[in-house]
């Protein structure tokens, strides 16, 4: 996946953006990125999107991965009741395609 920055999605007024403190020291993310999302939708279908951004001192917001999940309650149910609108208690559960990622980021580096 090429990064990409994602600071025109992130002042979009549908998106939600959750952010840390400034780093203060070195860190290392490795490993596969997994997202729990709880949420309710009087929507009969929904796309629900999860992406790690990393965030640099001069502002950019450069992506590090990302998933999506079509949230289709007759698939999330599994009974395939056309009628029924609300979800179920069932958590699907959703990996981005991009599989494991090594991520350095030192404290102060901004990269050019």
């Amino acid at each position: 996946m090429e990064p990409r920055d994602q600071r025109a999605v992130e002042l979009r007024d549908d998106v939600l953006v959750y952010s840390t403190p400034v780093l203060d020291r070195p860190v290392e993310v490795t490993g596969p990125i997994e997202l729990r999302l709880f949420v309710a939708s009087s929507a009969r279908d929904t796309d629900f999107t999860g992406k790690l951004v990393d965030v640099y001192p001069d502002g950019r917001a450069m992506i590090l991965t990302e998933g999506i999940l079509r949230a289709l309650p007759h698939v999330i149910d599994g009974a395939g009741a056309p009628r029924r609108r609300r979800m179920s208690h069932r958590t699907p559960h959703y990996n981005p395609p991009s599989g494991d990622i090594t991520w350095p980021r030192p404290s102060n580096d901004v990269p050019s």
